[in-house]
């Protein structure tokens, strides 16, 4: 039984891991082509180097205790250094420098470097000094608990932005009062200046653990990473959607209004940004405001985890993530502030576990002034961001385990569900929603497990704790955590409430009133114009084709591309593989590796094996056939097939499995197989999402228990892998499958990767499988990391040898405006800036582009309509398109501004994006109520002054929307004609 135990349990377990790994990098080209295009061999050579003679000069100089020691200033020193090679090599093998000079390019860059880091440096020193008066101040109540770097910038960051926020409600946002705010407070910590400096400079950090080759090229990755991404934030604009069209938008808007912006979500961390531009007029700081916030977040996560985890694995850890292309996204391109909200989340996870779990004993901790503190910072959270909810929950269940341990946390957590279902069957009840993940019975099924769990938990739980003092004292500190949350983002409330002319409603307390453009939709639909009114002769008719009414679409075409168009069951049960494996959304935004997926199910499995071998095999079996299987099926019929069938799936095997070895191999069990799993999808596709639910909640409830098992003597460990998976599953129900909404749960199984890693190799002398999983794991981290660093490195675009966009790479190294810099990147957007910011008086009808950043005052001038609905609505009302042109000319627009690749993202089977930017176009190109004031498209045009190389030749061509296109372009800018 034992062989027959473990044969399976090999055989699963090899297959898993190759299937996984190899649909990753067959699903992802550019990694293959990483390892043989690499471009930056010199770069990457030399900037290693320079860690290696720092290491071995700091070596050589007096050392205590024969440990590694450096000061703050050797750091400094040693990035300075690290930038400067890098560029400096960087530019010897591209023409960067070419029109200035090396040198002066070089001098340049160095300077505008040097002094970005001293007015973030000086930024972090304010929020240093004020967060450690504010801890100093607290000490009383809750000892030490707070004593730590990150938790005083924590602090300082939310009394900062707090003053920020009261200087907005007086429209006092401009330069004089914020360096008044921010001198004040550091006369009010001015004892903690020194202390700063000292820290960040003179205290001599020692580092216990021998150093080897292999903790130095960790360092190596690390110091490149974060400083070139540095590095990217010289730039003279935002270059990402989010950050253009909101995070970075927002500080740009309160500089130029020096008040608060109305009408949208709660702002926080975009308000600490626009430090940014009140304090050194910089959008350059505001967007290494949101580098700073990754940079702390990843400071912070490797505090936290040496609680369990030695040195030389928290350097594993931080390379893993410095290394997901979704986190280099956010710290190098689009500026958004998930990784601020990362870095304060993780600060409170710390607070709470060093108050439940103290390391010193001796802690004189108030309960009430922890719980307090912990509800305030949640309140900033929340007004970060709100999607922060979820971790919320996370804090009040581990408020829970602090009175009543493990059941109390269940059945609250459980509870919590309970909540979330009845609200969700309300949302059902009074509205409709396409697009919604959860079908209407699905939350039923939710409601019912979740019930009979909480009932279970607290029966135990009260069986358990016959004390009635700590239920008492939980609902009490609920209760407070509760209210100190209002608290802590009650300043928006109340932002809200004044802005509110209408009756109060959830949506007024969490958004205020908009200032933007209103439409009278129905109005609009029944309006009329005559052909006198239009003005003109003739007029180009609508294609309606019969159209009486139209659906709205648009959230099922935002949110269905992140959550995938699997029927039934499998919508819901595929939704990890699909989010983990990048395959919904092929972006670096969404990409997180495959480890989550390939590795730590593994390495668990292997480490709850040498317990419960027989439990390990038929769990590991059960996972893979229903779960894992299924979901790699799904992916591989998205492309080709529109429905899940034997013959559909069958034909994608072979046409695919003919691309690669690995491939093949890996699937030819699957081949062999392919009845049974065509009788699981068909089953899967006919059950329905409720069962899909009900199999996530069995699942969930299962690894909690393995977890248990697993960390059975690591009672700390258990509270956070439940914490974990009840995160995970909140944000699988309601997160819509949009990856960073969960960006704490997926950094949290990260950690939990790497410490049972660390784990499994504590204890392979003694297992035969430890020592087989420690030898897999290391090579297959080992292995990632290799491959994903040259991706990491490697331009996206075959040919390109750029690490940054030549045009942004000028305005680094030379004096340079923003508008020559912008009309070097995009003409058609500086045009567009130009005539659009003439007269502020003006309304702009905006569907998608980066446009919304370069309009000034923007939120009182645009009207956002990226998926199309209000004009596909407006559209079907109208007889021609020079009607439609009036009606919204009439309406108070004057310009039109729209997106070329607007249908680019549509992955719908009915193609109803697509649709709608086709009325667009007819409407944009036969329309003669529309002056075309700018467009990047070039169409055929013998006159023309463009020449382009194709297949058939050289094609002249011109600016314009009428002709046969030569270059789709990207935007299209038109003002109404009245």
């Amino acid at each position: 039984m034992k062989k027959l135990l473990s044969g399976i349990f090999g055989t699963i377990a090899t297959l898993w891991l190759a299937l996984t790994l190899s649909e990753y990098f067959l699903q992802h080209p550019t990694y293959e082509r990483a390892l043989w295009d690499f471009p930056f061999a010199f770069v990457a050579l030399t900037t290693f180097g320079v860690t290696l003679i720092t290491y071995f000069f700091i070596r050589k100089l007096p050392q205590s205790n024969n440990h590694f020691s450096f000061y703050g200033w050797q750091v400094i020193l040693y990035a300075i250094i690290f930038v400067f090679t890098l560029m400096s090599v960087y530019g010897l093998s591209n023409s960067v420098f070419t029109d200035i000079g090396y040198f002066s390019g070089i001098s340049y860059f160095l300077f505008k470097f040097l002094i970005l880091s001293f007015q973030l440096y000086f930024i972090v020193g304010v929020c240093y000094t004020i967060g450690a008066f504010v801890e100093n101040s607290l000490q009383k109540w809750i000892g030490s608990l707070a004593n730590g770097f990150y938790t005083k910038i924590a602090f300082g960051i939310v009394v900062l932005t707090t003053g920020l926020f009261l200087l907005g409600t007086t429209s006092l946002l401009s330069p004089i009062p914020v360096w008044i705010l921010c001198l004040t407070l550091l006369l009010l910590g001015y004892r903690h200046v020194k202390g700063f400096l000292v820290l960040t400079l003179l205290k001599k950090h020692t580092v216990s653990s021998e150093i080897t080759l292999k903790d130095l090229g960790f360092v190596w990755i690390i110091s490149l990473a974060i400083l070139l991404s540095l590095m990217h934030q010289i730039k003279p604009f935002p270059i990402g959607w989010d950050a253009s069209n909101l995070y970075v938008n927002i500080p740009n808007l309160i500089a130029r209004q020096g008040t608060l912006v109305q009408g949208i979500d709660a702002y926080n961390w975009s308000l600490f940004m626009s430090l940014g531009t009140l304090l050194f007029n910089s959008i350059e700081v505001v967007m290494g405001l949101s580098w700073l916030g990754g940079v702390l977040a990843l400071g912070v996560i490797a505090s936290f985890s040496k609680r369990y985890l030695s040195e030389s694995y928290v350097k594993l850890l931080l390379v893993l993530l410095v290394l997901l292309p979704s986190i280099i996204f956010m710290l190098s391109r689009d500026m958004k502030i998930d990784l601020g909200l990362l870095f304060l989340s993780f600060t409170v996870l710390s607070l709470t576990f060093s108050w439940i779990f103290p390391q010193n004993d001796s802690q004189n901790i108030s309960t009430k002034a922890i719980i307090i503190i912990l509800g305030i910072l949640c309140g900033f959270l929340f007004g970060v961001k709100y999607t922060s909810t979820i971790f919320i929950v996370l804090i009040a269940t581990s408020i829970a385990y602090y009175f009543g341990k493990q059941w109390l946390s269940i059945a609250f957590s459980s509870f919590c569900i309970i909540l979330a279902s009845l609200a969700s069957i309300t949302l059902f009840a009074h509205s409709e929603l396409p697009g919604v993940p959860l079908s209407i019975p699905a939350p039923w099924v939710v409601l019912s497990i979740s019930t009979l769990l909480t009932i279970y938990s607290a029966l135990r739980y009260l069986k358990l704790n016959s004390n009635k003092s700590n239920t008492r004292n939980f609902v009490t500190s609920l209760l407070l955590f509760g209210t100190s949350l209002i608290i802590g983002f009650s300043p928006w409330i109340l932002f809200h409430l004044t802005q509110s002319t209408n009756n109060i409603e959830i949506s007024t307390l969490l958004r205020g009133t908009t200032e933007s453009p209103r439409l009278e939709i129905n109005k609009l639909s029944q309006q009329k114009i005559s052909l006198e009114e239009i003005g003109v002769e003739q007029v180009s008719p609508t294609n309606n084709v019969g159209e009486q009414s139209v659906a709205t679409t648009g959230v099922t075409e935002a949110v269905t591309r992140y959550i995938g168009y699997e029927e039934g069951a499998l919508r819901i049960l595929s939704l990890p593989y699909d989010v983990i494996m990048n395959t919904n959304v092929s972006s670096a935004i969404a990409d997180i590796g495959p480890l989550l997926l390939s590795l730590l199910p593994i390495i668990s499995f292997i480490l709850l094996y040498k317990r419960h071998p027989r439990l390990a095999a038929i769990s590991i079996s059960s996972f893979f056939i229903l779960l894992l299987v299924p979901s790699i099926l799904s992916t591989l019929d998205a492309d080709l097939c529109s429905q899940l069938s034997f013959s559909c799936y069958t034909d994608e095997f072979i046409s695919r499995s003919e691309q690669t070895v690995l491939y093949r191999i890996a699937y030819y069990p699957l081949l062999i197989l392919n009845p049974v799993w065509g009788i699981l999808l068909t089953a899967y596709s006919f059950l329905g999402e409720s069962f899909g639910v009900a199999l996530v909640l069995i699942t969930s409830v299962v690894s909690l228990y393995f977890t248990t098992k697993i960390f059975r003597e690591h009672e700390e460990l258990q509270l956070l892998s439940g914490g974990t998976i009840l995160y995970l599953l909140i944000w699988l129900f309601i997160g819509t499958g949009i990856y960073w909404y969960g960006l704490i749960g997926f950094i949290l199984l990260y950690l939990f990767l790497v410490i049972v890693l660390e784990k499994i190799t504590i204890e392979s002398p003694t297992s035969t499988w430890a020592r087989i999983g420690h030898k897999v794991g290391n090579f297959v981290i080992g292995c990632y990391i290799f491959i994903a660093f040259f991706s990491f490195f490697t331009p996206k675009s075959p040919g390109d040898e750029n690490l940054f966009v030549p045009t942004i790479a000028s305005y680094m190294t030379r004096p340079q405006s923003v508008e020559d810099t912008l009309r070097d990147i995009n003409f058609a957007y500086a045009d567009g800036y130009d005539e659009i910011n003439q007269n502020l008086d003006t309304n702009v009808y905006k569907v998608g582009t980066l446009m919304n950043y370069f309009i000034h005052d923007n939120n009182k001038r645009v009207f956002n309509d990226n998926q199309l609905d209000t004009f596909n609505k407006l559209y079907t009302k109208s007889d021609s398109h020079e009607e439609l042109a009036i009606k919204l000319h009439n309406s108070g627009f004057n310009y039109l501004v729209v997106d070329l690749n607007t249908n680019s993202l549509d992955r719908t089977e009915e193609q109803t994006l697509t649709k709608k930017m086709n009325k667009m176009e007819a409407f944009m190109q036969q329309n003669s109520k529309l002056r075309l004031v700018a467009t990047d498209r070039l169409v055929e045009d013998e006159d023309g002054v463009y020449q382009i190389q194709s297949s058939n030749g050289i094609t002249t061509a011109s600016r314009g929307m009428t002709g046969t296109i030569v270059s789709n372009g990207s935007i299209a800018i038109f003002e109404f004609m009245p």
